[in-house]
């Protein structure tokens, strides 16, 4: 195992405003990375994808306070002489799955108090013989503070996939597909109904061929506390390309977005640099004065550049994590299998290449690629 998939949650925290850090055990920790923002007005929860220690262990850092950390594990990710054959994961267009406000991909119903919801995710917004859907999942105004499930139909709920709370929250997910190519969202509250929201933006395969290959990097590509805020209703472009050996053309790249002084509430977009701005989709909802955290699995365009919109009427500081990038997938459009460059030894680190994906909860998939 070289890296993992996980939710985090951090609960019961003593200080007004902290963060977490994660990095392979025995290793230097790198500064500055975060991967979850939270304080002790209410717990806060992010994913991440964290390489993993010789050990096999993950060192955490808390910034300030005691906290106490829940750590779920979703799915992981071998090395080149691991156990497991390549595997990777497929970006696809971001598209709204469900939003079960207007109806989109669902009865336009709440999701009643322990009740559930199906949602039909293969042959869906180009997503086919997939093993588990990356999405941002939304829980928009519950009133007070609840969990949301998601996992494979058919399956057991396991964990949560959100801990939101009063306030709409967000958070990525890997949600495995189960029976007839759906996955499951369940209300976690006893006493109220909520609506949810999932955005998707790529999956994980489980046929012999296809996917991207995942390396782990950590490193922070931006911080606006030490440059200028993003304004309202404007957008700001990122390089990922270019760092930490990451070639011109990559399938995606995992960042963790935290957004903090924030004037008013809002949320984030991200689409690759040079296309049209989404309309629907959303991540890192966040209210005023707050720092939130949420990672996204991103689609590079011009320059290897993603694009990022503020969308709230007044200002934000930004701060960008890469914890690491995925290749393009070995397959173009018409199926054939696409014969990829040869790697140069003196710009990629073979031995910490992760070229796995084992979904946690419903089992082993193997790959080649």
């Amino acid at each position: 195992m070289s890296a993992v998939s996980l939710d985090i949650t951090a609960a019961n925290a003593t200080s007004s405003g902290s963060y977490l850090e994660m990095w392979p055990d025995g290793t230097s920790r790198p500064y500055p990375a975060s991967v979850i923002d939270f304080s002790s007005s209410a717990d806060a929860g992010n994913p991440a994808i964290a390489a993993v220690g010789s050990d096999g262990k993950i060192g955490v850092y808390n910034s300030s306070g005691t906290v106490d950390l829940i750590v779920n594990v979703n799915g992981y990710f071998t090395s080149a002489d691991g156990a497991t054959s390549p595997g990777g994961y497929v970006p696809v267009t971001q598209s709204r799955l469900v939003d079960t406000r207007n109806g989109t991909g669902a009865p336009q119903a709440k999701i009643a108090p322990g009740g559930t919801l199906n949602v039909q995710v293969d042959g869906v917004d180009g997503i086919t013989g997939e093993g588990s859907v990356y999405a941002d999942a939304t829980v928009p105004s519950p009133g007070s503070a609840g969990t949301l499930y998601g996992y494979a139909t058919g399956g057991s709920a396991g964990q949560p996939v959100v801990d939101y709370k009063s306030v709409t929250t967000s958070q990525g997910a890997v949600i495995p597909v189960g029976t007839g190519g759906q996955i499951t969202l369940k209300n976690g509250s006893s006493t109220q109904s909520v609506d949810v929201v999932l955005d998707v933006y790529g999956f994980f395969t489980q046929a012999s061929a296809g996917g991207g290959v995942f390396t782990a990097v950590q490193d922070r590509l931006l911080d606006t506390r030490t440059s200028t805020a993003v304004p309202a209703d404007s957008s700001i472009s990122v390089t990922v390309a270019g760092n930490d050996g990451i070639p011109t053309s990559f399938g995606a790249a995992v960042l963790n977005l935290t957004t903090t002084g924030q004037q008013n509430s809002g949320y984030l977009r991200v689409w690759p640099t040079g296309q049209p701005m989404p309309s629907t989709t959303s991540v890192d909802n966040f209210q005023v004065n707050t720092s939130t955290a949420d990672l996204v699995i991103a689609q590079p365009g011009d320059q290897g550049a993603v694009s990022i919109y503020n969308a709230s009427s007044g200002t934000i500081q930004l701060i960008v994590d890469l914890q690491g990038w995925f290749s393009i997938d070995g397959n173009d459009d018409s199926g054939t299998l696409t014969t990829l460059p040869p790697v140069d030894p003196s710009e990629t680190n073979l031995t910490d290449t992760i070229v796995s994906y084992t979904p946690y909860t419903v089992g082993w998939y193997t790959w080649q690629s």
